[in-house]
Order: C-alpha cells, then structure tokens, then sequence
C-alpha cells in the first residue's frame, strides 16, 4: 500500500524508472542530422532532440543528443556562444522526439527509413577492449547485417571489432568444433592462454555489442539464428585453384592446391591478430615456397577482383611474411627466400614491417608483393594449412 501510494505521489518518477531509456544520436555541430554517427544512451527522464542554429554570418549547422524533458522549455531566440566571443547564433529549429534514433532527421533533414527500408544500425568500431565501450554506428544496407569478431590481441589479450557485414558471408555459419582441423597445434598460445574466438552476425539494430548474441543467416530471404560460437564464411569463386574437396582434407572454406588448403579471408585485421585468426582454426598465415604457389594465388584474387568480390579500398592481402631483427621471415621463423617483390621494396623497415600481396586498388602495385603498416582497414589476409591424409 505504500509503495502504491508512493507512486501515486511522485508518478512521474515511477513512470520513467519503467520506462526505457533511448538510443539517440549525439553530435554537436554538423552539416545535418544525418552526418552524426554517434549514439548516447539517455535517461529516463530524457528524450531526443535535434536543433538547428544559424549564425548572423549565414552559416547553418545542427546538434543532436539527448535532453531532460523537464528543463525543455522549446523557446528559440538569440544566445551568446561562450567559445566565440561577440558571435550570436539563432535556434531556428528545435525538434524533440520519444523514440530511439529519432533525431536522425528533423528540422527539414529526411527521417530515418522505416526498418523494413533500410539495414540495421550496428555498432562500428575497431579493435576495442571493451565492445560497450563503443558509441560509434553505421547504418548498413539491406544486403548487410550487424557484425562483431573476437579476436586475440598481443597486448589485451582479446579486442573486439564491430562493423557492418554482407549477409553471404554469414549464411555459412557453423560452430567452431566444425573449423577446427585435426592439424590444430594443440600448445598453442591460443590455447594456453584460453582465447576464445567468436565472429557473430546479428539483424537487429544495435545487436552486436557482444558475443553472446545468437548468429544470424539468411537462406532465401528469411533468417535463422545459431547459438554457438562461429566463424563467417562464404563458398569461394571457382578458380584455377582444385575444388575444396574433404578428398583433399580442406575445410569447406578453403581452397586446395599442392599439398596445402588456402582460405582467403573475408574481411580486414591487423597483422598480428590476422595471424592469431588462422592459427586458432589450424593454419597459419601463407608461406609462399615459390613461384609456381605465388602464381596460383594471384590468380585466385585475380578473379575476386573480376568477380568484384573485394572492396574498392583493399590494398592487398597480408602474407606470413614479417621483418624480424633486419631479415625477413615466415611466420614459422623459417627466413623468405623466394620472393615476389616489387621494386623499390621492401623499404621503411622502421614502420613497415609486414608483407603483402598488393592488388591494383592499391594504386601501388598489381600482384606483386610490398612491405606494409600494420594497418586495420586495407588488408585481407590469407591462411594456409596442411591436411593430415
């Protein structure tokens, strides 16, 4: 009864405390509403809101975040700007709204499109310790889904990437007792330091904060959840490279040739947790023995590029090579002695320090091998393991 007759005194307190906070979009001084991708979770007793300001000199920018409903008082008229000293702006818009993302649009810029027009909002940020920690978004295509991988890290022990992705790459989802080969090195680091690796898909928007989001794939048009750690691939193109047969003891993922599957990934990491990517599925980064593999190679991405199955700012596809103590190596510590460089590399051997097989997108090099950053956004990488018969 008193606890009644308390919510009946202050029912506006109890009316937010069951209320859920928004999701809104939080940024100050924009072109338009639509340029922020920022987020800020609100509290209860707050809303959405966008304002657009006119400054005497004719300019126009926007801000948007979240507000207490009780101190708006929606008045518009001149105020001084206290980082601009005898400079008056003018709210000419002010527009509140109750629903998550709903600032997006308002004040004359388009709403956002209704959830059956559009992709999810997902979460967009690279290689964070902590996936919460993220407030930045990208609003994907139809053809995209919500995506976050797990990786481990030389110094965070795991970091976390959020990010768009295609919907073919996550209708071949499967656990990761499905992924990893008989060849897996059971001492691995991986293992003893108890790394867990998920890359999860999700549809919904905001779903891939975590991995313990069921995976989502989609056949035909409809979509499916799994709830088990897995690993996002897709079937690839056919290529002068054998079929991935099981004949040969290659995962459906990869390619064979020789004595060696290859898989060529499908999106970009850094060097060092690409390289952690393939070992905790069995293989390794590629070892290129001579020129006959590294033709095969080039041209298996020959026909990514022809298919138009890569990105248009992929620079290349990383490769085992890595500079240690001033002399190149394979990442099984064995010295590179066939090479594919392209002149004038490998140079900068303070900075660049990893190999890559460049691709013409680059703007660099066609097919050929160059020294590289470590760089997150411009390489795919390529894993090589060899089946046990």
């Amino acid at each position: 009864m008193l606890l009644v007759l308390a919510c009946i005194l202050l029912s506006t307190a109890c009316w937010f405390r069951t209320g859920a906070a928004l999701t809104c979009f939080h940024c100050n001084q924009v072109p338009s509403p639509q340029d922020c991708r920022t987020v800020a979770k609100c509290g209860y007793r707050q809303e959405c809101f966008a304002e657009k300001i006119e400054t005497d000199n004719e300019n126009v920018y926007f801000n948007t975040g979240c507000r207490d409903k009780q101190r708006y008082l929606g008045s518009q008229g001149k105020h001084v700007v206290a980082r601009r000293q005898n400079a008056f702006e003018t709210k000419v818009c002010d527009y509140p709204c109750s629903e998550d993302h709903c600032n997006y649009g308002g004040c004359g810029a388009d709403p956002l499109p209704a959830r059956d027009q559009r992709g999810p909002i997902c979460y967009a940020c690279a290689m964070m310790q902590d996936p919460y920690h993220c407030n930045q978004v990208q609003i994907c295509s139809r053809d995209e889904l919500c995506e976050i991988l797990k990786t481990p890290h030389p110094m965070f022990d795991v970091t976390y990437t959020t990010k768009c992705g295609a919907k073919a790459l996550c209708d071949r989802l499967s656990g990761l007792s499905h992924i990893i080969g008989r060849s897996f090195e059971a001492n691995s680091e991986v293992i003893k330091r108890g790394f867990s690796l998920c890359l999860r898909c999700c549809k919904e928007d905001r779903c891939n904060l975590g991995c313990l989001v069921p995976n989502v794939t989609t056949t035909a048009g409809s979509a499916t959840t799994t709830p088990v750690a897995t690993i996002i691939s897709s079937t690839p193109p056919q290529t002068n490279l054998a079929n991935n047969s099981t004949n040969h003891g290659c995962l459906p993922e990869y390619i064979f040739y020789g004595s060696s599957c290859y898989y060529f990934s499908k999106s970009s990491l850094y060097w060092e947790p690409a390289k952690q990517f393939c070992r905790h599925h069995g293989s390794n980064l590629v070892i290129i023995n001579d020129a006959t593999e590294n033709n095969l190679l080039v041209q298996h991405i020959k026909q990514l590029v022809a298919q138009h199955l890569l990105p248009s700012d992929l620079w290349g596809f990383y490769i085992g090579a890595h500079l240690v103590n001033g002399t190149w190596k394979w990442v099984d510590n064995s010295t590179v002695t066939y090479t594919d460089w392209a002149t004038p590399e490998p140079n900068h051997p303070t900075s660049q320090i990893y190999g890559s097989m460049y691709i013409p997108s680059s703007g660099f090099y066609n097919y050929q091998w160059a020294s590289h950053k470590d760089m997150y956004t411009t390489q795919y990488f390529i894993c090589e393991f060899k089946p046990i018969p």
